[in-house]
């Protein structure tokens, strides 16, 4: 008995290595079975949803690179462009990498007497020996204030060697204030640099615009190669640009004309921190008057009159006030009035004023 018994076991143990091998593989296979039900069934769920977005408009094509050669630009019709499918950010790093190409390391270095106490540090960045990451947080922020002891070619190179280091506020915080400090006042000077020959200094704001607008629209000049000449807005002027030479002149040029933006740039719901998609359509403009004069109503709330100017054309909504003042009674004064040497002047439109309410003896 016992011994038989010992004998077999062996054997008994091969059954039950070879049960427990198939009760296994029994297990698998059940499992397989049971996921791919599982996996069908998520199928089958999902496919209305599917159907409905392959049937639904495809989003616009939004590409994630930091810097770009050159701006997407679709040929709409004879004189009129598309320029979209890219963050507004991206295309401000292509116009700000063009002009430091097109100004070719100009004025880069640190002069002897410069008021910088961080010389070494910025002679570092502006070289390209080192980059922003590679200092320490207190040293990037001890020199964060001579900034603005820098020329613009200076924070241009600056900036434009160091794209990567601060994206989508990511990054030490630190960092992110000298990051933000240093694209500020790039764009502040880039704005100072094109309207303080022709209008003068302009609000931080506009100046700020200005620069963001010049540096996008040199991005966009390398594919819209001609015309030349780009109308640019600073504050409540209008000015007209040449991104190639970097000139600016009051007086419209003449030849083929200017190009004319259409600004209809939005936030993209599908980026991360609110990213600005843009979309420009450009057009090309042969006259002076065929160019709009929305964005001078917008940008100039201190002629409150001019908002009715530019809707109704100028003249013809200065008519009546003309014929009611040309009717009414002469100007009665209760108190003799005391003259100085200034008129009251007021704006009607760009290049227009109106001069009134004195008698002909002042």
């Amino acid at each position: 008995g016992s011994s038989e018994f010992q004998a077999l076991q062996p054997w008994c143990l091969v059954v039950r290595r070879a049960a427990c091998k198939y009760f296994r593989c029994s297990s698998s296979v059940m499992g397989n079975l049971l996921r791919k039900q599982v996996k069908d069934q998520g199928k089958k769920a999902r496919e209305p949803e599917e159907t409905m977005l392959r049937n639904s408009p495809p989003y616009p094509l939004v590409r994630e690179l930091v810097s770009v050669s050159y701006l997407p630009v679709q040929s709409l019709e004879p004189g009129k462009w598309w320029v979209h499918s890219i963050h507004e950010d991206n295309a401000l790093t292509t116009g700000l990498r063009r002009l430091d190409k097109n100004w070719d390391g100009r004025d880069l270095h640190i002069i002897r007497n410069a008021k910088v106490s961080r010389k070494a540090l910025f002679q570092d960045l502006i070289s390209g020996n080192k980059h922003l990451n590679d200092f320490r947080s207190r040293d990037i922020s001890a020199a964060q204030g001579d900034l603005e002891h820098l020329t613009l070619m200076q924070i241009l190179r600056i900036r434009v060697l160091n794209l990567g280091s601060v994206l989508l506020g990511k990054g030490p915080s630190k960092l992110q204030q000298f990051m933000q400090a240093l694209d500020r006042l790039l764009l502040q000077t880039i704005g100072w640099a094109v309207s303080a020959s022709t209008f003068g200094p302009l609000n931080e704001d506009a100046q700020d615009r200005l620069g963001r607008d010049v540096a996008i629209v040199s991005a966009a000049a390398a594919t819209l190669q001609e015309p030349r000449w780009w109308v640019c807005f600073a504050a409540h002027h209008r000015i007209w640009f040449d991104p190639t030479s970097f000139k600016v002149s009051p007086i419209f040029p003449g030849g083929m004309g200017v190009l004319e933006i259409e600004d209809h740039s939005k936030v993209d719901p599908h980026s991360v921190g609110q990213r600005c998609l843009l979309d420009w359509k450009v057009c090309l403009v042969a006259s002076e008057h065929e160019v709009s004069l929305e964005r001078l109503c917008t940008d100039n709330p201190r002629v409150p009159s001019l908002e009715r100017v530019c809707k109704d054309e100028g003249k013809k909504a200065r008519e009546p006030e003309e014929i009611m003042v040309s009717d009414s009674p002469p100007l009665v004064f209760e108190v003799e009035p005391k003259w100085n040497d200034r008129l009251p002047v007021k704006p009607l439109e760009p290049g227009k004023w109106w001069i009134r309410c004195f008698h002909d003896h002042a």
